[in-house]
């Protein structure tokens, strides 16, 4: 696991720009030998960590078992491997990582593994792990950046904020996963989704002012300047999870919402209790690189459309690689099943298209470029995702792999 942490650091740090770079082209792409590989080394390399510890319970019934009683001897160890892997989850989540950080925990969890097997093997091969171990440790530092102006760990992943000239960025977990810019460059940028995306509500005729807005996957605010900008006195409500993300907006990226109308919490949680109505809906959460599964549900869909006003817009981005048809056909055969009319638009030169789903009336003239239509039709295999059935991620992955395969 040692092994595959290091190397994945190295892989994708040569292939994310690349792949990046080719997911958006809006023609063929040259392939780039880089990312293709990486990505496909990152998945070779993911299985041996899988395979070995897939191992970890035959192999103790080979050293521990009663060759005269093999289903007892498999019952006692695998039920001890149950209350293992609870303690394991409960001690993880609910002390390591929350107060030593997600790095700090996994060299704890692996320093337990090597000292369980020193324990049962004293060999020279032990005394290599733990060789390993401690230098690894020290070759896993994060690189100094001089761009980042703060880094943090929080229960949600790693988050930095970076300074590229007057731009500020929050960067997400991936050093190419860019959740937000500062409030200032977004109120005077006409290119980034952030402002494209809420710019698409203006194609619809209002018999009133929009009073009301929600953004769920609030970040540090970046799209808040652009619903003010679009219409001035709004009331613009945030749900934002980690709440880390909401303290380095303030402090480095021009967050100024009130406390009151930002909610640190779920946004399906949100969506389930609140009382308030709006009038438009930007669904803008992600937990990289995709849309977690409970947001991106038949039941999520049937919550929302209960919050949102009788002539309300719903405008959800969703972003992958160049041709991501599977992900976009299931999304807008699961909306459509709760609002009446869905459109399907991509963005230039970007990896974000958008999903608009219209209570009353829909849009009375055609977004114009940068937004470009998409084809919506689908076959009737396409799935439905539901609560108990979701796919949404795999769906994500499958489409990756298949790109990377595309440009070899």
């Amino acid at each position: 696991m040692l092994i595959t942490q290091i190397s994945a650091k190295t892989l994708l740090s040569i292939g994310s720009g690349p792949l990046l770079a080719m997911s958006t082209s809006q023609a063929p792409a040259e392939a780039s030998p880089f990312a293709v590989l990486a990505l496909i080394g990152f998945y070779a390399l993911a299985l041996i960590p899988a395979l070995l510890m897939g191992m970890i319970c035959p192999y103790l019934l080979s050293l521990f078992g009663d060759t005269a009683h093999p289903g007892q001897s498999s019952a006692k160890i695998f039920g001890l491997s149950s209350v293992g892997g609870i303690l394991g989850t409960l001690i993880g989540g609910a002390v390591l990582i929350p107060f030593a950080g997600v790095q700090a925990s996994f060299l704890i969890a692996m320093s337990i593994i090597v000292g369980l097997a020193a324990l049962l093997h004293p060999r020279l091969s032990v005394a290599l792990s733990a060789l390993l171990l401690c230098s690894s440790s020290y070759l896993y530092q994060p690189n100094p950046n001089p761009h980042v102006v703060e880094a943090q760990e929080t229960v949600y992943g790693h988050l930095e904020v970076r300074k590229h000239g007057t731009v500020r960025e929050l960067i997400l977990g991936s050093p190419y996963s860019t959740q937000s810019i500062d409030t200032a460059t977004a109120a005077r940028s006409t290119h980034h989704v952030w402002y494209q995306l809420p710019k698409l509500s203006t194609h619809k005729a209002w018999s009133t002012q929009p009073k009301r807005a929600l953004i769920l996957g609030l970040g540090a605010g970046t799209m808040v300047p652009a619903l003010a900008k679009l219409y001035p006195g709004i009331e613009v409500h945030g749900v934002e999870l980690d709440p880390a993300i909401v303290d380095l907006g303030r402090r480095h990226l021009g967050l100024e919402l009130p406390d009151e109308n930002i909610h640190t919490m779920d946004a399906r949680a949100f969506v389930q209790n609140t009382q308030l109505s709006f009038d438009i809906v930007i669904a803008d959460a992600y937990r990289p690189p995709t849309i977690p599964q409970h947001l991106a549900s038949l039941e999520f869909f049937h919550s929302l459309q209960t919050i949102m006003s009788d002539e309300s817009v719903l405008l959800l981005n969703y972003s992958g690689v160049f041709h991501q048809h599977s992900v976009a056909q299931t999304l807008h055969k699961t909306i459509a099943q709760a609002f009446e009319t869905v459109d399907s638009f991509r963005l230039l030169s970007s990896v974000n298209s958008a999903l608009v789903a219209f209570k009353g009336s829909r849009f009375t003239r055609e977004p114009t470029l940068p937004w470009m239509p998409q084809d919506t039709t689908f076959d009737a295999s396409v799935e439905v995702l539901t609560d108990d059935q979701n796919s949404i991620e795999i769906l994500q992955e499958l489409d990756m792999i298949r790109y990377a395969f595309s440009k070899l």
